[in-house]
């Protein structure tokens, strides 16, 4: 498993220190090919974390709250809340879905997804492919298991 950590504090750094004129290439690369790796690390972490807050609001409305009610509080959730939430309301053992690789890397990916979205900065695919590798998988896990 790559370093995340070491590479993401790198990239902080190296974003940090960048002019504007510079930053442009990363924000057109981007925006020319709308199916990099950024792009698609964004798609799938947003769309996983999406998928999951759906099902925390069914399982709140299931058990008497209001859809209103039930959006608001999982909108101020955090993502990693927002499944820890739905194994506790669906009785499930999460120990095993919450130390497995792929949960590490997609905690990873929300990391990575957050900088790119704020930054539009630009990783290349040995960081991107198994950030969406991981991401695609937990999203097929609670497909599978929870729609």
């Amino acid at each position: 498993m790559a370093d995340f950590a070491k590479h993401l504090k790198e990239l902080k750094f190296m974003y940090s220190g960048v002019l504007p004129s510079l930053r442009t290439k990363a924000i057109k690369d981007r925006l020319n090919n709308p199916n990099c790796g950024p792009n698609k690390l964004i798609l799938e972490v947003s769309a996983t974390e999406g998928i999951a807050r759906t099902i925390l609001i069914k399982l709140l409305v299931a058990k008497g709250l209001k859809p209103k009610n039930a959006f608001k509080k999982t909108s101020a959730l955090k993502i990693k809340e927002v499944f820890k939430n739905i194994y506790e309301l669906k009785e499930k053992k999460a120990r095993s879905f919450f130390n497995s690789k792929n949960w590490k890397v997609f905690v990873w990916a929300i990391e990575y997804r957050n900088f790119l979205i704020h930054h539009c900065a630009y990783v290349g695919g040995a960081i991107s492919n198994p950030l969406i590798e991981a991401t695609t998988a937990v999203r097929g896990k609670i497909e599978r298991e929870w729609l």
